[in-house]
């Protein structure tokens, strides 16, 4: 996840945030860095197609 905002002190802040679809619950994003996680543990060396 990417974002960009031009403006300078508070009002170029960035919050991201999941707020709704198929995929909630299953994965979180960290609202100042954009890094999104899986809520579920996958094995190690499988495979796995997200949509």
């Amino acid at each position: 996840v990417l974002a960009n905002d031009r403006d300078v002190g508070d009002n170029g802040k960035i919050i991201y945030s999941i707020k709704g679809g198929r995929g909630k619950g299953k994965f979180r994003i960290h609202p100042t860095t954009g890094m999104v996680y899986s809520q579920k543990g996958f094995e190690v060396g499988q495979e796995y197609e997200m949509m």
